[in-house]
């Protein structure tokens, strides 16, 4: 079997995105493909499959933002700078703020409660399920600053 059909076995293709099926090298969803003797990204081996070669020191990078997607028309070549003016302009970085962040388990509503709140910290850190420390650093305002 050749490399094209033993790639395309571990893909399922939507309207839009190819999504990879196999392995996966990384939990943030990037997929995993055996190419010329070594493992690397599949996104990476896509672009090696269907497009060609990958210049020294540069990134395939997603049009989509989709770390499983393989479609060869959803990758671009860039630099490391290329890759992260792409991320800031799509609002993926990790200066999101708030509960804009993916990572947040509180609102800005619940940030208020806290500082406004006489609760004992460990009361108010089971309610929210958060650690009596970051109660803490809420209200010293170490964290959430912006409110």
């Amino acid at each position: 079997m050749d490399t094209q059909d033993r790639f395309l076995k571990k893909v399922n293709k939507t309207d839009d995105c190819w999504i990879w099926l196999g392995a996966k090298k990384t939990r943030s969803g990037y997929g995993n493909f055996f190419y010329r003797k070594k493992v690397i990204h599949a996104h990476r081996a896509s672009y090696l499959i269907f497009i060609g070669s990958i210049p020294d020191n540069l990134y395939v990078c997603h049009h989509c933002d989709n770390p499983s997607c393989v479609n060869p028309k959803h990758l671009f070549i860039g630099t490391q700078d290329d890759n992260m003016k792409d991320m800031i302009k799509k609002n993926r970085s990790g200066n999101t703020k708030g509960s804009k962040n993916g990572n947040s388990k509180l609102s800005e509503g619940d940030i208020l409660e806290i500082r406004q709140s006489e609760e004992y910290s460990f009361v108010l850190a089971k309610k929210y399920s958060i650690s009596p420390t970051q109660v803490c650093n809420i209200r010293k305002r170490k964290v959430w600053k912006h409110i």
